[in-house]
């Protein structure tokens, strides 16, 4: 009965420091944005992790980073991927940069160790990773065709982040937070001939309080028909807060803002629905409000 007992007592110790752990887990957001094509051979983007846990600290441990893009999107060209810059301090400094067969890579350089100064910020876009350089020998095809995307857990290669949490290193990796925002700077390039029904994410992301939604709508089959289209933003509860846009739109590339002034800081969804005869199409990506 002693043994049983405390074997019961073992349990319970190990399970309450478990959940005192994952409690002080941080949540994040993973953000590529500022996308700038430079020259028809030359773009840059930046990438930003911002701490979103107010109340619990981010100790950056490690980050290995895999995206993919469109492989045809050099143009034929070799490609070069390099790293412009980066915040002060070696523990965010990435390395190992790579760029083979449509998928980009890079990694931290160090294990900073618990406690040694690399901090995530909580604040406006956060922490910058780096600003990065992606060119070609050729000169690229149009910039819409990029179709960067992050590499998460399905993919052989994705896309994992580490934290200390007291002194134990911990993967938090959480692919719903993991977003690509790179239309602010292309928004001059308006895409005229859509190929694809598309939903954009957001930006900026996270916003206060007004932020861009942009879809495209592309040449269906029938030609003449307008297509039905609604745009609706939800809370965390599922509940519809509003309706952005609930219209009859033809072809083309859409930009509606949405303010959220009457509405909380938090996590909001918006979902594009479009309908044209037997073409029906949807799409929900996640957005955060921060006052």
């Amino acid at each position: 009965m002693r043994k049983l007992l405390l074997c019961i007592l073992i349990i319970f110790l190990i399970f309450s420091q478990l959940s005192k752990l994952f409690g002080q887990i941080p949540q994040y957001f993973l953000t590529a944005r500022n996308l700038h094509l430079v020259a028809p051979d030359s773009l840059w983007f930046d990438i930003y992790l911002l701490n979103i846990n107010y109340h619990i600290p981010f100790d950056y441990a490690h980050g290995q980073y895999f995206m993919s893009f469109n492989p045809n999107f050099g143009n034929g060209g070799t490609l070069s991927f390099r790293l412009l810059e980066t915040e002060p301090g070696d523990c965010l400094t990435p390395g190992n940069l790579n760029v083979s067969s449509g998928t980009l890579r890079f990694s931290s350089t160090t294990f900073p160790g618990p406690g040694n100064g690399c901090i995530i910020s909580h604040s406006g876009l956060g922490s910058l990773l780096g600003r990065f350089s992606l060119r070609t020998s050729n000169i690229f095809m149009p910039i819409d065709s990029f179709k960067l995307k992050w590499q998460n857990p399905q993919s052989i290669l994705s896309t994992k982040i580490f934290a200390y949490i007291g002194t134990t290193n911990v993967e938090i990796t959480n692919p719903a937070n993991h977003f690509i925002d790179l239309l602010t700077n292309i928004e001059h390039q308006k895409i005229e001939h859509a190929e694809d029904f598309e939903l954009f994410q957001n930006y900026p992301n996270p916003f206060n309080p007004v932020t861009i939604i942009a879809f495209t709508i592309p040449r269906v089959a029938q030609t003449n028909s307008l297509c039905y289209v609604q745009l609706s933003v939800y809370d965390v509860t599922g509940k519809e807060v509003t309706r952005i846009v609930d219209e009859y739109n033809n072809v083309g590339y859409y930009e509606v803002e949405w303010d959220g002034s009457e509405f909380g800081s938090g996590i909001y969804f918006y979902k594009l629905e479009i309908e044209n005869g037997g073409n029906k199409f949807s799409d929900t990506k996640r957005m955060m409000l921060l006052k």
